[in-house]
């Protein structure tokens, strides 16, 4: 499939899993417009997501979730989680998922967050739940807002779901 509308389309026909869609579109280039690599504005991202979304809403919200994730760690990851996901992200090799309506429902004031961390020695201990999210499959790379345990801080935390590819025996 070549045609981001006939892509789109096929999960308003069929009962498939919409992760394959996401793949095909973000392979086709469907995700990439805005980011720094790109020579094309991010209205034309918008513009995408808007004709895919026209053709099917579950496919043009996961594809947004996705570029929302590939934006994010290329505007704010550090170096490190840019050369260990950006490349898999822009390629389709790895999915993006977005949990941050928790963090806007946190910024109103009418919910606290309900995901903590707590700093280690080795990174972040992360407690908590994310009550719902998109594109949640193995290997996902998931952007979620948490609180600090004992604090103020708040941010925006990333985690990746385990993935055959990423267990070792």
């Amino acid at each position: 499939m070549s045609n981001i509308s006939e892509i789109a389309s096929v999960a308003n026909e069929e009962a498939i899993d919409l992760s394959s869609i996401l793949k095909d579109l973000v392979a086709a280039g469907s995700a990439s417009h805005g980011l720094a690599t790109s020579e094309l504005p991010i209205a034309a991202q918008a513009k995408v997501i808007a004709s895919v979304a026209a053709e099917s809403l579950a496919t043009g919200f996961v594809l947004w979730s996705h570029r929302m994730t590939t934006e994010y760690v290329e505007r704010f990851g550090s170096e490190e989680l840019r050369r260990r996901f950006l490349i898999e992200l822009k390629e389709g090799a790895r999915l993006g998922s977005t949990a941050l309506a928790t963090a806007l429902v946190d910024n109103s004031g009418a919910q606290e967050l309900p995901i903590t961390f707590t700093q280690t020695d080795s990174g972040y201990l992360i407690n908590g739940h994310i009550p719902w999210a998109s594109n949640l499959r193995p290997g996902t790379l998931v952007v979620f807002g948490a609180r600090e345990e004992e604090g103020e801080r708040r941010g925006c935390l990333l985690y990746t779901s385990p993935s055959p590819r990423d267990r070792t025996r």
